[in-house]
């Protein structure tokens, strides 16, 4: 079977950690180990897209987080750091026009 959604497990806060699961489109999954440098299929991908995660986006949140889309944040932070620069600067210039 094909797998079309990427599970990764975290805990969130320090004071009071609460385990969560967020899944991962497979293709923003591939970009993202493609953008750390590492092919998808490598053994180290998972793990390396998971620290990447960790460490720029789960490590943000705290317990007083109420954040309930977990993923959805996860995605669009993926989706971010994966575009070209150039393309979020033109999406942004929208934004600004569009008020």
């Amino acid at each position: 079977m094909y797998k079309r959604q990427i599970k990764y497990h975290f805990f969130i806060g320090e004071k009071k950690p609460r385990r969560t699961t967020i899944t991962v489109d497979l293709l923003l999954f591939e970009f993202m180990a493609l953008k750390l440098g590492i092919a998808p299929d490598d053994d180290e991908a998972y793990s390396t897209v998971r620290l990447w995660i960790q460490d720029n986006i789960i490590s943000t949140l705290d317990d007083s987080d109420e954040r309930k889309n977990i993923s959805q944040h996860v995605r669009q932070m993926l989706i971010h750091e994966i575009v070209q620069v150039k393309l979020t600067n033109r999406r942004d210039a929208w934004l600004d026009e569009t008020g």
